[in-house]
């Protein structure tokens, strides 16, 4: 993550802060003075990373609330707790390393780190392989057989699996990377989709509770400052996801580290969420305003003055330190009701404190936190995207209002902000896969008959949905798992016309932009968040039989090439389920599908190449007025901020690559095709 050089001071050595858990600590009171009137810090910011703390032998984690917190103040258990109990060590765990057989339950009490210190590096690369399959760190190993998991009996999440190889190390556990940030966030949210898609009502605290129980999380070890792996404005659809890599593991809206100072125990924030009550009113992107905590009305007390102790004093210690705290923002979710995106905005300075009278007429404490200057943009682009949608401010550096003439149901944009370059390679925009090749033609019988009710909510008759594995594809609206083919309802069908298993005959859901990039010409990117399985486009061009593709085109897709692997789907043990029902990754067309998007095609053949993509293709078929065609459909394979550059693999032909790769992924193969 980038920082300004503002944000690069730390604390002098003599200011060293011991950091200890505060149950290694004097019971003694932080309840401090309060203050009225306004403080005002003018400070260099304090970035104070990890080698700038005196650890503890023990693990960092605040274990217990502070004994003069007052209920009041809603104070949960920080991660880091163990629950009681043993399980039998796998093969490959360290001794020393148990599990916890505590069943999740509302707060964040984490078991200790349980691993296999065996794991294989491999690209994170997405796309589909033809070769052996390479694991991500973070990822398991191949599973031999099924195996007999401990579930929960009342939250459903998994306590145990013996012999279990997708472990992560201790050292991985408390401090991680990007790689396996990015690994174990995919994991999580697979097995979320899968709980989903089993009719698990919370399926959001049965994956977390599962994950805590393996010990299934990174960067545990608390720190001032960025947290490895995690970049400015990467988003975040759960506080699960937020647990899992380390950014913000606290239930409630702030977190905080204990540390020692002077031999006195003292509480320092370290994040926050700008979420619900603490919501910031002004969405000032450079700063934000964070109400304090206590002076609510609960236990049978009436509404009270907030003081300076508690999660207050945290913050207020932070300007004293000039610590810089990390800012998590919150957006609604325009694509489920009442459920929250989250938004990882970068570090701040809280630089002022005051008190004010609240609706009830009691004071409380307000917060404001500066934006530390030189990072890259986070939740300003939600702002200048929700500016552009309203009409308040035109999109700049627009070369052409809609290059598909009418015929998306959104425009897409042609944008320049790097040359002058105002026109596009001439080709015909379509919206309809063009098949010159012989096609399958089915019988009017081969449809279902979900008349006027969408497709998975009826009687289980579906023939739609027995031909998809008697499973409904998507939950959400999102791909749950990666499959040999994917069957969509066709014109023969009697559901509505906007089933949602009728995902690519429905157009473009998101607004997309073309953009011109440094150097790989035209790009596509989208101005709404993508969550990982999204349906975003359609490959769209003609059909060609392979060997027909001329040397210039630059716009092929050919499913016979080689692609890196991608372990997208969910592992069958995390979800409880046998070996036999995991639904294979791997694609088995009876014959290559070649399409050239040169001539005619839609906004997918904008789309770059990159050996660690964040688009996979997914093979469909659906019925058109009684003929049978192969389509293939483009998925997000994790969650993609706003303005990022959608990317696929490209594949390869056996051998090296035609063209030279200016992908600038840490896994670039160097060349493709």
């Amino acid at each position: 993550m980038e920082r300004g050089e503002e944000s690069n001071h730390h604390l002098h050595e003599s200011e060293a802060l011991d950091v200890m858990p505060l149950r290694s600590l004097h019971p003694m009171s932080l309840n401090g003075v309060p203050h009225s009137g306004l403080f005002h810090v003018k400070k260099e910011p304090n970035t104070t990373n990890d080698q700038d703390i005196v650890l503890a032998p023990t693990p960092l984690a605040i274990v217990a609330p502070f004994p003069s917190f007052r209920p009041s103040n809603n104070i949960s258990p920080a991660a880091g707790s163990a629950g009681p109990g043993t399980v039998k060590r796998g093969r490959g765990r360290p001794r020393g390393t148990n599990n916890s057989k505590r069943p999740f339950a509302t707060s964040y009490n984490v078991s200790s780190a349980s691993a296999s210190t065996s794991r294989a590096s491999a690209g994170a690369g997405a796309g589909h392989s033809n070769g052996p399959v390479k694991r991500g760190r973070g990822r398991s190993k191949a599973s031999d057989g099924s195996r007999k998991v401990v579930k929960n009996i009342y939250s459903k999440s998994i306590t145990s699996i013996p012999n279990f190889q997708g472990g992560i190390s201790q050292e991985d556990c408390r401090i991680g990377n990007a790689e396996l940030a990015n690994n174990l966030l995919m994991r999580f949210d697979a097995v979320r989709r899968r709980l989903c898609q089993n009719g698990i009502r919370d399926a959001n605290t049965t994956a977390i509770g599962t994950f805590k129980s393996l010990g299934l999380r990174t960067n545990s070890r608390k720190r001032i400052g960025p947290v490895p792996g995690v970049d400015v404005g990467d988003i975040f659809y759960c506080r699960g996801e937020m647990y899992v890599v380390g950014l913000h593991v606290a239930t409630i809206d702030i977190e905080f580290m204990g540390i020692q100072e002077n031999w006195v125990a003292k509480a320092l924030a370290i994040c926050i969420v700008s979420s619900g009550k603490n919501v910031d009113e002004a969405r000032d992107p450079a700063s934000l305003v964070f109400k304090g905590y206590g002076g609510t009305a609960k236990y049978g007390d009436g509404p009270s003055h907030q003081e300076l102790d508690g999660l207050n004093l945290a913050l207020d210690y932070a300007i004293q330190k000039n610590t810089v705290v990390r800012v998590v923002r919150s957006e609604e979710d325009q694509m489920r009701k009442n459920k929250k995106i989250y938004i990882y905005d970068g570090l701040y300075l809280v630089t002022e404190k005051w008190r004010e009278p609240g609706e009830n007429g009691f004071m409380r404490y307000k917060f404001k936190l500066v934006r530390v200057p030189g990072q890259k943009p986070g939740f300003k682009v939600w702002k200048d995207i929700q500016q552009w949608k309203s009409g308040l401010v035109p999109r700049p550096r627009i070369m052409l209002e809609d290059i598909s003439i009418g015929a998306e149901l959104s425009k897409i944009p042609l944008v320049n902000e790097v040359s002058d370059e105002k026109d596009l390679a001439p080709f015909a925009y379509v919206t309809t896969l063009s098949h010159s090749v012989a096609a399958v033609h089915v019988l009017m019988t081969s449809k279902c008959i979900c008349i006027k009710k969408e497709c998975g909510k009826g009687d289980g008759n579906c023939f739609c949905i027995l031909r998809n594995g008697d499973e409904f594809p998507y939950v959400d609206k999102v791909l749950v798992a990666r499959r040999q083919m994917v069957f969509e309802c066709g014109s023969f069908c009697c559901c509505y016309d906007d089933c949602g298993n009728r995902m690519i005959q429905n157009g473009l859901k998101h607004k997309l932009e073309v953009f011109k990039t440094i150097e790989c010409g035209w790009g596509l990117r989208s101005w709404d968040p993508l969550r990982a399985g999204t349906f975003i486009c359609e490959y769209v061009g003609e059909v060609i039989k392979k060997g027909e593709e001329g040397d210039d085109d630059d716009y092929i897709f050919d499913s016979s090439r080689v692609y890196s692997s991608l372990e997208w789907n969910y592992e069958h043990e995390l979800v409880g389920e046998e070996k036999s029902n995991h639904v294979s990754e791997q694609f088995a067309l009876d014959e290559p599908l070649v399409i050239s998007a040169k001539r005619v095609g839609n906004v997918a053949r904008f789309m770059n190449h990159s050996c660690q993509p964040n688009v996979f293709w997914q093979p469909m078929k659906r019925e058109n007025n009684g003929k049978l065609h192969i389509h293939i459909g483009l998925f997000a394979v994790k969650h993609i901020p706003p303005m990022t550059e959608l990317r696929f693999d490209y594949g390869l032909s056996r051998g090296e690559g035609k063209k030279v790769c200016m992908c600038g992924s840490d896994f670039c193969r160097g060349s493709f095709d």
